[in-house]
């Protein structure tokens, strides 16, 4: 088993303990960090997937420094896929609620 796949594993793990507890802070940063392994493995499609439900939790509890690290790792994903503007564009979302929050 790949060191990635281990990762995965680890915190599928943990994703399913954060859903039993109904602890959706802790579902959103599982989802951020799976999103991640996925960008580094280069599978953007499940790197998004996983992503963007981390965006749309942290929306709906109002955890902005979810919502930044969400909007930044969506940056991060795009630039992967050259697609630059994109990236740009939420990079940019990521660093105004990163002033905002006086991160």
């Amino acid at each position: 088993m790949t060191p990635c796949n281990k990762a995965i594993e680890i915190f599928q793990a943990a994703l399913i303990r954060a859903e039993d507890s109904l602890n959706n802070k802790w579902k959103g940063q599982f989802l951020n960090i799976l999103g991640s392994i996925y960008t580094y493995q280069e599978d953007y499609d499940k790197a998004l997937e996983y992503i963007n439900s981390a965006l749309s939790i942290a929306e709906t509890i109002n955890d902005k420094s979810i919502i930044g690290t969400s909007l930044s790792l969506i940056g991060w994903v795009n630039s992967k896929q050259n697609d630059y503007d994109t990236a740009i564009e939420y990079h940019q979302k990521a660093l105004n609620l990163r002033e905002i929050l006086g991160d």
